[in-house]
């Protein structure tokens, strides 16, 4: 097993070789080396790979961090680090899950994070690989809710039909206001994408975290060009709805999404859902992953499930304790300061 950096050329390699059932875009060394520039500055971006594996290769991308500066108070943070998920839909994915050639990587891995003074990883899987099965046997899964997943299989007459009635008339109410949608995969209209991303955002009083820099899209569009695509609602010659998609081979992802508030009547991103969907399927898209809510059944999920009112599949994450002694004293130093705030999460550090 090796640790990789984003630039290392034998992650890129690994994933290549990897089956095109077993590829999406967030395992991709393009899309680790966007968050690495915008999202993860403070920390290392890192991919542990196996290429050596007799059924194919395994890659693992990972954000080391450092905890100190979470808990500044606590001595014993300050000699531990964690390991989570890149921003999107992570895990271990291989070529063929082969009990053999995991139980080896797991161990390797484990050694490596034990090494680093590691004391958990954390891991959001793929809803359509399930690669869950893929992770280490100590890892606790749990289910945090519905992710919901449009297949694109049928043709867009069946697709259309299972969307909920008010879904279907709200579609036609955007037809009337002469909505109309095109695509960019250029980037061209990537400031139009920050002014009303930012204002979704601030409408949604989301934490400061969720404010991606520029130096983010601006990685992506450079190093996934072929991946990277802005859906784009028009009303009267102006943006006024759009979504990010990160999208490879199979598996496309609703990545990010905003609506200039005095346009909402329109109903432009039900327009906006409904043209990506004959767009990705042209270019053989076979799921479209729009995700869950912010907040378990709310109106965002509720919202994307009425695309596919049949497709929603358990949302998955995972925890795996590496240092049994520092986790049970960093989560004691915390009870103690009545700094436990998050006591039902794994990384109950985080803030």
């Amino acid at each position: 097993m090796q640790i990789a950096t984003p630039d290392d050329p034998i992650w890129q390699e690994a994933y290549e070789q990897l089956p095109a059932a077993q590829r999406d875009v967030f395992h991709a060394p393009g899309f680790a080396k966007a968050c690495a520039a915008g999202l993860y500055q403070d920390h290392q971006v890192r991919c542990a790979i196996e290429t050596d594996a007799p059924n194919g290769p395994i890659i693992y991308p990972f954000v080391e961090r450092e905890l100190g500066p979470m808990a500044p108070w606590s001595d014993t943070a300050q000699s531990l680090r964690d390991a989570t998920g890149l921003y999107g839909r992570g895990g271990v994915v291989c070529a063929s899950p082969a009990v053999d050639d995991l139980g080896s990587f797991h161990a390797e891995l484990a050694d490596h994070f034990q090494q680093r003074r590691i004391i958990t990883s954390f891991d959001r899987y793929h809803p359509v690989l399930r690669n869950q099965a893929a992770s280490d046997p100590r890892t606790e899964v749990r289910e945090t809710g519905d992710f919901v997943v449009v297949s694109l299989a049928p043709d867009m007459e069946a697709i259309e039909a299972s969307y909920k009635g008010k879904q279907r008339n709200t579609l036609r109410k955007a037809e009337r206001f002469g909505v109309s949608v095109e695509f960019d995969d250029t980037g061209q209209s990537l400031d139009a994408f920050l002014e009303i991303h930012a204002d979704t955002m601030k409408r949604q009083s989301a934490g400061a975290f969720y404010y991606f820099p520029r130096s983010f899209y601006e990685t992506l569009l450079r190093e996934l060009p072929e991946n990277t695509l802005f859906a784009n609602a028009y009303y009267e010659d102006e943006i006024v709805s759009m979504d990010l998609i990160l999208y490879q081979g199979p598996y496309a992802h609703l990545f990010l999404s905003g609506t200039l508030p005095e346009h909402l009547d329109k109903s432009p991103n039900t327009k906006l859902k409904h043209e990506s969907f004959r767009y990705l399927k042209e270019r053989g898209v076979e799921h479209y992953l729009l995700g869950g809510g912010h907040k378990g059944q709310d109106g965002v999920y509720k919202y994307k499930r009425s695309f596919a009112p049949a497709d929603a599949t358990p949302s998955l994450i995972g925890c795996t304790v590496f240092g049994d002694d520092a986790y049970r004293e960093l989560n004691r130093e915390f009870e103690q300061r009545g700094a436990l705030t998050c006591k039902d999460r794994f990384q109950f550090y985080e803030a």
